[in-house]
This record gives C-alpha cells, sequence and structure tokens, in this order.
C-alpha cells in the first residue's frame, strides 16, 4: 500500500507539556481536489468502510447520531 500520509496530509506528533500526545496536520492537497469521491481508491482504499461512506456513496445516511454539547452554566 503508498503512504498516503505523504499524498493526502502531512502530521507532526509531539507531547504537551502535560504528556498529552498531540498531532498537527495540514492537507497537501487544494480543498477543490478532496471531496467525497468513494470511487478514487487513493483516498477510499479500504474494502470494507465503515457503514456511513457506503450510504454516503448512495446518496443518504440512514442514522444520524444524536449531538449533545456540555454545559457550562
Amino acid at each position: 500500500m503508498e503512504d498516503l500520509e505523504n499524498k493526502i496530509m502531512r502530521s507532526v506528533y509531539f507531547h504537551d507539556n502535560n504528556g498529552i500526545a498531540l498531532e498537527a496536520s495540514y492537507w497537501t492537497l487544494p480543498i477543490e481536489e478532496l471531496g467525497f469521491k468513494p470511487d478514487d481508491e487513493t483516498l477510499f482504499a479500504d474494502p470494507e468502510p465503515v457503514v456511513a461512506i457506503n450510504e454516503l456513496a448512495n446518496g443518504y445516511l440512514t442514522d444520524l447520531p444524536e449531538i449533545t454539547f456540555a454545559s457550562f452554566n
């Protein structure tokens, strides 16, 4: 398998002062070249993707998770 890290994005991995592992990354392609293209074997090479990828490829999502934000009051 090709190293997609160099084609799609670049990342730097490091630890903060508290020892928490962090990643800083950026896209190496213009945003116009990315997008959702499930037929692109470079970006979607997984032979058994998560269900949502197949649903999006067919133009719909059957289940959306409920999002709950923390309250800071």
